[in-house]
């Protein structure tokens, strides 16, 4: 899944959460909502690879580590564009 699918789905799961804390008045929800998904999107976005010989997406190693080399075929991983002016 790429890295725009996954704003993208990150924006459709984090309305709710927004709509919700607004309509309540609960600005304290809305706060962590935020930095959940804040969090959420730079472990998804920021530590998916993207291979350049055949386009396979690396995910991360675990919650810290980006991988390094593509499942697929071996060869190093690089960020995407996006990743890369998001500065991933």
């Amino acid at each position: 899944m790429g890295p725009r699918l996954t704003l993208l789905q990150l924006c459709l799961i984090g309305s709710p959460i927004v709509v919700l804390a607004i309509y309540r008045a609960s600005w304290l929800s809305l706060l962590f909502g935020l930095a959940f998904l804040g969090i959420l999107a730079y472990w998804l976005i920021g530590k998916t690879r993207t291979c350049e010989e055949c386009g396979t997406l690396a995910q991360p190693l675990g919650w810290i580590k980006a991988a390094r080399f593509c499942p697929n075929c071996g060869e190093k991983v690089s960020p995407s564009p996006l990743q890369r002016r998001l500065g991933g």
